[in-house]
């Protein structure tokens, strides 16, 4: 049992990386594409994720070892395709020694002198062969909300002001990265309009989210403000009221279009939820969201909207008052 034990928490780190690596590759493009749109909520983002052994729950460093090839060591554990660590040969499982000549040792470390970067390249220092070789990265402003993926069956996500948490049911349910680029784009609205402090009402959705988020709080993303690096600690979110969920609704849009998602699958993305959640389709008075047929008319209007600039050759920001 002990043994089947360690290999479903392999497995269990596997198919966490696997959904985690398809969130972050959609929120990286929208996360730059978008960062004039999530005011001061910038920092320097280079596309990979380091951790040592000590990021993970203690059960769940032997696998993290095995899987990962994690150890005391800050290393570089997961590369975004396409983005600046992975354009300048970066490699998996490399050491990161130095930042901007400073030394580190631990993946705190190595954030906090990521984001407390200026303007122009970072020099990381690296091991190689037992030497330390330095890469130059040009890093790219983001907005600085981590993402990870929940494992939680809900076809749910959320934000708490400063992160966003995508549940595995959400993922299985999104058909593609276009529809996965309409939720990661609504949240991070919600935290770029700053509802979590607007709000008048908090009813949890979030919970603490188990061994697998234990794992996700050791996986840092640098330069995304360390969303994982409360190790063991549970994401919590809100419900919005009808008017915030409206106003994210239609900011989100803005997020995913400008990273070049196909907004236009947003109205059949919520007929499909109302098939998933039946009761959504009916509007309740003490419902904290709008029905699903108020969201697909609504959002009908925004991509009418968005391609309407389009056509004009206008740029694509948002024009309604928060």
């Amino acid at each position: 049992i002990g043994e089947e034990r360690e290999r479903q928490r392999e497995f269990a780190l596997t198919e966490w990386m696997r959904r985690q690596a398809r969130v972050e590759a959609v929120a990286a493009r929208i996360r730059i594409a978008g960062a004039e749109l999530c005011g001061g909520d910038v920092l320097p983002y280079l596309g990979m994720s380091i951790a040592s052994t000590a990021d993970f729950d203690e059960e769940m460093r032997p696998a993290a070892a095995r899987v990962l090839g994690a150890d005391a060591k800050p290393r570089i554990l997961r590369l975004v395709p396409g983005q600046p660590a992975e354009q300048v040969g970066l490699q998996l499982r490399e050491e990161i020694v130095s930042v901007d000549g400073e030394p580190v040792t631990s993946t705190t470390q190595v954030l906090e002198r990521v984001a407390a970067h200026r303007e122009g390249a970072i020099r990381l220092g690296v091991e190689r062969e037992g030497r330390e070789e330095f890469v130059l990265v040009t890093p790219l402003a983001a907005c600085d909300y981590g993402v990870v993926a929940v494992a939680d069956d809900d076809v749910n996500a959320f934000a708490d002001g400063e992160d966003i948490g995508i549940n595995t049911g959400m993922i299985r349910f999104a058909e593609n990265d276009d529809e996965l680029a309409l939720v990661i784009g609504h949240e991070f609205a919600h935290n770029a309009l700053g509802h979590r402090a607007r709000k008048t009402t908090n009813s949890l959705i979030g919970a603490v989210l188990g061994g697998l988020l234990d794992v996700g709080a050791g996986i840092l993303g640098v330069g995304t403000g360390g969303v994982f690096s409360k190790a063991g600690a549970g994401l919590m979110a809100g419900a919005f009221s009808k008017e915030l969920e409206g106003e994210a609704d239609y900011l989100g849009l803005y997020f995913a279009s400008r990273a070049g998602y196909d907004a236009g699958v947003a109205p059949d993305f919520w007929r499909r939820m109302g098939v998933e959640h039946p009761s959504s389709v009916e509007s309740k008075y003490m419902s904290m969201h709008p029905s699903t047929p108020e969201r697909a008319l609504s959002l009908e209007q925004v991509i009418a909207e968005i391609r309407a600039k389009r056509e004009a050759g206008a740029p694509l920001e948002p024009t309604r008052p928060d």
